[in-house]
């Protein structure tokens, strides 16, 4: 893994994030098509959050990692950020969003997108940053 690779998963997740964003901003008019979408745009930011995470560790040595769980898991116990309970939840969450498909569960998944999941993600992106940044 080289510094380069971070240095675009980092931007690509930073691209992403804002696309998140924009999807949630419009879907506050309650359009379930609009929060479909945000729905969507978490899972995806998602992905690239803890591959990126990954990355990072593989990069600083940590490579045993393979999945989302045991990543998340390594971040907290790194400092990455404080509320663990969070991050799983929203690991939980877009395992949810792949497999149903009822309105309930879409909302209740897009309320907490808006309401704790972008900000919690936004940090966690910029303290990669930061790190990748003052990495090798």
């Amino acid at each position: 893994m080289s510094k380069k690779e971070i240095e675009y998963s980092v931007t690509q997740l930073a691209r992403a994030i804002v696309r998140l964003e924009e999807a949630v901003r419009q879907a506050a008019d309650d359009d379930p098509l609009k929060q479909d979408g945000a729905i969507q745009r978490f899972e995806f930011t998602f992905e690239l959050l803890w591959k990126t995470l990954k990355r990072y560790f593989d990069f600083v040595g940590k490579s045993p990692l393979a999945n989302p769980r045991d990543i998340l898991k390594e971040a907290f116990r790194q400092n990455f950020f404080t509320e663990e309970a969070t991050f799983l939840e929203m690991l939980d969450d877009r395992n949810i969003c792949a497999h149903v498909y009822d309105f309930d569960t879409t909302r209740r998944i897009f309320d907490k997108i808006k309401a704790r999941y972008l900000a919690a993600i936004q940090g966690l992106a910029l303290l990669v940053k930061e790190k990748a940044d003052a990495a090798g």
